[in-house]
């Protein structure tokens, strides 16, 4: 590991090449300004945090002067990835127990960076634009950092650069649909062939971007649900894999799995999900009854028109252990370029415009939302209230409660809302 100044850009650990000439830090005069990067212990905290991979390496960037016109190309092996994050905003992040508020008073000073493959590496670079970003603070986040730490005056021109490596998993990503059971107090995903020959009621639970069942939110449902219904659960990969394939592949699965089962099927659906859901039923005749949509962006999401906020939103995620998310989308997010599955999310995306033609809301359809306000916002931090609960500007029936994007139906009064929403099918 080291660094070295070439021809006016400053090059961090190249798996490759001399290592004679690097050294573990170096000050650099460019344009008048000093930059000054050090190889640094790794820190405790948020960067270490991550479920599904580990530091491997660390660095500290500090800028005086005006930002320089240079870059700082990056240089890691196959399954290694680099993360930027502004040093002031990171010490925030450690301080505050609830890092969704963080995220409501200002802008995320960090970034996942675009990585693209070279020989035996990957390849990315932190840019002028990338410090002026991090270094940017609005003057009501100026504020949010003097109160909270009243010894900073003004905010630091220095960032952290750190390199991960992708976690080797004991089991590959399961994807598709699945029994979903209990044991030991986790949900636990059984091949669809033991489903019961002459199943109780259905229900079936799909996750959002980035996520998978396997986790609290979805153990709580399923214990919420398993009384009365037989629970299944779909698995897909959501970064660079099309909705409308995510979508048909769900459709063809359920349609097999109750080929036999002359009852009604409920499906519970989080954020993308529920565009996989409304899809699979209103594109591919999926046999869904009732469709119940937390955080669902059935206009699309403008975030998810912002691809480089929206990887770096869902990496910040899994450090904080937020999301669980599967290896091959935690690869695909670092990648350079269009990822289809988050353009599909985006907003007015040719996707989403198709969808609302042929799935337009109607008095009667069997659709329900969970709409959070976190903080009393007009949104969960990323998506609308109206976005959530109406489609092509039309309303449907729903709830509204405090949730966050990430904690849909975590609180206490899951069971009262849950409730109300069959009730809704019930009656309608």
């Amino acid at each position: 590991m080291g660094v070295r100044f070439v021809d006016g850009r400053i090059i961090i650990d190249p798996v490759e090449g001399d290592f004679s000439i690097m050294s573990h830090s170096g000050e650099f005069v460019i344009d008048g300004s000093k930059i000054k990067v050090e190889e640094v212990p790794h820190k405790q905290g948020m960067l270490n945090k991550a479920k599904h991979c580990e530091q491997c390496a660390l660095y500290r960037v500090e800028v005086t002067g005006a930002v320089p016109d240079t870059w700082i190309d990056l240089y890691g092996k196959e399954d290694e990835f680099f993360f930027a994050i502004q040093e002031d905003f990171m010490n925030l992040v450690e301080l505050e127990q609830d890092s969704m508020k963080l995220f409501a008073e200002m802008e995320p000073k960090m970034e996942l960076l675009a990585h693209r493959q070279e020989g035996k590496e990957q390849k990315t670079e932190v840019r002028r634009k990338h410090m002026e970003e991090m270094f940017r603070f609005k003057e009501r986040e100026k504020e949010v950092l003097r109160t909270k730490q009243p010894q900073k005056k003004e905010p630091s021109q220095s960032f952290y650069i750190s390199k991960h490596r992708v976690k080797k998993r004991s089991q590959h990503d399961d994807v598709g649909l699945f029994l979903l059971k209990e044991q030991d107090g986790e949900l636990v995903k059984l091949p669809i062939e033991e489903m019961p020959p002459s199943p109780n009621r259905v229900a079936v639970l799909v996750h959002g971007l980035a996520g998978t069942l396997t986790t609290e939110d979805h153990l709580q449902l399923f214990q919420l649900l398993k009384n009365e219904f037989t629970v299944l659960g779909y698995e897909y990969y959501t970064i660079d894999d099309p909705i409308a394939i995510s979508a048909k592949r769900f459709a063809d699965q359920l349609k097999r799995a109750t080929s036999s089962y002359d009852g009604e099927v409920m499906v519970y659906a989080h954020s993308m999900g529920g565009l996989v859901s409304r899809s699979a039923r209103a594109q591919y005749g999926a046999p869904i009854h009732q469709l119940m949509m937390a955080g669902t962006p059935n206009d699309g999401s403008i975030w998810a028109g912002i691809p480089m906020l929206t990887r770096t939103l869902l990496m910040a995620a899994e450090f904080l252990h937020i999301l669980d998310i599967k290896e091959k989308d935690l690869k695909d997010l670092t990648k350079r370029g269009a990822l289809k599955g988050i353009k599909d999310l985006a907003n007015e995306s040719g996707f989403t415009n198709e969808l609302n033609e042929v799935d337009p809301f109607t008095a009667h359809k069997p659709y329900f939302a969970f709409v959070g306000n976190y903080l009393n916002l007009s949104h969960d931090l990323i998506v609308h209230n109206n976005n959530m609960a109406s489609i092509n500007g039309i309303r449907m029936p729903h709830v509204q409660s405090g949730w966050n994007h990430f904690n849909y139906l975590e609180r206490e009064e899951a069971a009262h809302f849950l409730k109300q929403a069959m009730n809704y099918f019930t009656q309608s």
